[in-house]
C-alpha cells in the first residue's frame, strides 16, 4: 500500500562543481549538491561540465630507453639557451632529447655514480649530487663536468640536493642517520666551476630512523623533508629545534613545487606546505583512495609533478598481478593511477593509464617563463615514463591545455589502449529518502560522447547491479524518452565508456518523477 505523493516534470541533477567526494568521507546526507560520488579520467576545469582528459602523446624518441623502474631519479626538462631538452637518469647514464619530441636520444656514459639521484637547476646549470666517492657534477646541454674544487666528504652516498638557498650548494644522503645537510662556500662570481667549501654541515634532528628524504628551497628557508617530519634550515648557523610539520614524504620524487606553495605525499596524506612552514592536508574528500595505496611500495614508486593549475601524485604498481601487488587495492590492478587536484577549484578528481605504470616525471616549473623551443607549445610540459604490461618502457606527454607538436598522435594512450572514463553522481533522493519515486524519461546534454554509456543503481545495489540505460548520440541532447526507472528510494547514476577524443558530459535533466509516497512492508 502507498501513501501517494506529487508528480514533478523536468528536473535538473545538480552540476558538478565541487569535484569527487568519495562516500567513505561523506554521505550523500551532508556532501555538498554539486559533488561526484567518484570520478575516473575525467576532471572539473570548466565549471558546472564534466570533461575527459586529453590523451597521452607518444614520443617514439624515448622508447624503449630502459626506465623500467622508479629507481632511477628525477628526470627533468633542461632549458639551457633557446633550446630545450628532456634529460633523464637511465642506469647511472645521463641521456637526453628535444623537448619537442624530435631528434635522436644523446647519452653521456658514468654521469652518475649510482642511479637515485636528485636534480637542481642553477645559473641555467643542471647540477645534482654524484654519491659516494665523487664530488658534484653539472651539465651545460651538451657537456657533463664535475666540481673539481669542493671538498664534499666522499664516503656517503649523497643523492639529494639544493642548489641557491643563500646562495650555496646543499647536499644530503638518505641513509645517513646522522641526518647531516651539507652546504658549499658561497658560490663565486665565476660559477659552479670555481665553487669550493663543502666539508661544513649543519645537524637536523640527528641520530634516529627519521632520515632525510628531500630538501626543497624557498626565499625565506631551506625546507628539510624527512619521512615523518619537515624542518627549516634558515643559514648555515640556524635550524629548526623541532619540527614545522609532523608530516613528511618518502622521497624526493613524491613533492613537486606549484604556484601556491608545496605539495607532497604522506603515507597519511597529501598536504600543501606553506612559505611559514604550516602544512594542511587537501585529501580529505579522498581519503579512502589514499588510505588504500598499497603499503608494499617502494618510495620511488609515488610521482609528484604540477603545471600552471594542476598538482598530480601517479601511483604504479605489478600490472595484472595479484591484489597485493595492486597500486590502489580494492582498485583494478591493470592500470596506474592518478590523484589530479586542481588548485584554482579546490577540486580533486582520479586519473588511470590502462595498461601501464609511470615510472619517472619530467615537468617544466609551473612558474618557468622561459622558451622550450621549437614546436613546443608555451603551456607547462609532462613527460612521462611509461612501462607496458610486456616491461617495454614508452615515453609520453600529456598537458591539460595543449599537447606538443612533436611526437606521434595516437587515439589512445600512446596507442596502448583507449581512455576508460567513469563518472558516479551522489545518491540522489528527490525530496523524502522515505519516498518510493520512479522516473518516466531523462535527457543528458553532451559533446563528441556518442557511443558513451549512462545507467543506474537504486537504494543498496552495487555498481555490479547496474542498470543500462542507453548509449549518448551524436547530439548536444540525447532524450531517452521511453525511460522508466524501477521504483527506488535513492538513485545514483553512473557515465562509463572508453574514449578516443575528449568528450564533454554537460547538464542531466529528469523528465518526469512519479513520488509514490510511502510503501508499507
Amino acid at each position: 500500500m502507498a501513501n501517494k505523493g506529487n508528480n514533478y516534470n523536468d528536473i535538473p541533477l545538480p552540476v558538478p562543481t565541487e569535484g569527487i567526494i568519495l562516500e567513505t568521507t561523506l554521505s550523500h546526507y551532508v556532501s555538498p549538491e554539486g559533488a561526484v560520488s567518484y570520478a575516473e579520467n575525467f576532471h572539473f576545469d570548466t565549471i558546472g561540465k564534466i570533461t575527459s582528459r586529453q590523451p597521452i602523446r607518444q614520443i617514439t624518441n624515448l622508447n624503449n630507453h630502459g626506465l623500467s623502474s622508479g629507481s632511477d631519479g628525477r628526470a627533468m626538462i633542461y632549458a639551457p639557451s633557446s633550446s630545450a631538452y628532456i634529460v633523464w637518469n637511465e642506469s647511472g647514464t645521463l641521456k637526453y632529447c628535444a623537448a619537442d619530441g624530435t631528434g635522436s636520444v644523446t647519452s653521456i656514459a658514468s654521469a652518475f655514480t649510482s642511479t637515485m639521484k636528485d636534480m637542481d637547476i642553477l645559473q641555467n646549470l643542471l647540477i645534482w649530487a654524484n654519491g659516494t666517492g665523487s664530488q658534484p657534477k653539472y651539465f651545460n646541454g651538451s657537456t657533463v663536468s664535475t666540481i673539481a674544487g669542493t671538498s664534499f666528504p666522499t664516503t656517503s652516498d649523497f643523492n639529494l640536493i639544493s642548489a641557491g638557498f643563500v646562495g650555496r650548494v646543499w647536499i644530503a644522503a638518505s641513509a645517513d642517520t646522522n641526518n647531516r645537510v651539507y652546504y658549499s662556500d658561497v658560490i663565486p662570481s665565476g660559477g659552479l666551476a670555481s665553487l669550493t667549501g663543502g666539508s661544513n654541515y649543519i645537524s637536523v634532528n640527528p641520530n634516529n630512523t627519521d632520515t632525510i628524504r628531500a630538501l626543497i628551497r624557498t626565499q625565506n628557508c631551506l625546507f628539510v623533508f624527512t619521512n615523518n617530519s619537515i624542518y627549516r634550515i634558515y643559514s648555515t648557523q640556524s635550524v629548526d629545534n623541532s619540527p614545522c610539520a609532523n608530516v613528511g614524504t618518502p622521497s624526493f620524487k613524491s613533492v613537486t613545487e606549484a604556484k601556491d606553495g608545496i605539495y607532497f605525499y604522506h603515507t597519511s596524506g597529501i598536504y600543501r606546505l606553506s612559505e611559514d612552514g604550516s602544512a594542511v592536508e587537501i585529501s580529505q574528500r579522498i581519503r579512502d583512495f589514499i588510505n588504500r595505496v598499497n603499503p608494499l611500495y617502494t618510495p620511488t614508486e609515488i610521482s609528484a609533478w604540477s603545471d600552471d593549475n594542476h598538482v598530480y601524485f601517479s601511483f604504479s604498481g605489478v600490472l595484472n598481478s595479484s591484489s597485493g601487488n595492486a597500486p590502489i587495492l580494492g582498485y583494478p590492478n591493470d592500470r596506474c593511477y592518478i590523484a589530479a587536484y586542481t588548485i584554482s577549484t579546490q577540486t580533486w578528481t582520479i586519473y588511470s593509464i590502462l595498461g601501464a605504470n609511470i615510472n619517472q616525471v619530467a615537468a617544466t616549473n609551473p612558474n618557468y617563463t622561459g622558451t622550450l623551443g621549437a614546436g613546443v607549445d608555451s603551456s607547462p610540459l609532462t613527460v612521462l615514463f611509461l612501462t607496458d604490461t610486456s616491461g617495454n618502457t614508452i615515453g609520453g606527454t600529456y598537458n591539460n591545455i595543449n599537447l606538443i607538436s612533436g611526437g606521434t598522435d595516437t587515439p589512445n594512450d600512446c596507442g596502448l589502449s583507449p581512455i576508460s572514463v567513469r563518472c558516479e553522481t551522489n545518491w540522489q533522493t528527490f525530496g523524502s529518502e522515505t519516498h518510493l519515486k520512479r522516473i518516466s524519461g531523462i535527457s543528458v546534454a553532451s559533446e563528441n560522447a556518442a557511443g558513451i554509456d549512462i545507467g543506474y543503481i537504486i537504494d543498496k545495489d552495487g555498481t555490479n547491479n547496474l542498470k543500462h540505460i542507453g548509449s549518448l548520440s551524436s547530439e548536444y541532447i540525447t532524450l531517452y524518452r521511453d525511460f522508466q526507472s524501477v521504483e527506488f528510494n535513492r538513485i545514483k547514476f553512473i557515465i562509463t565508456g572508453n574514449v578516443t577524443t575528449p568528450v564533454t558530459i554537460g547538464q542531466i535533466t529528469i523528465i518526469g518523477l512519479d513520488d509514490l509516497g510511502y510503501k508499507y512492508n
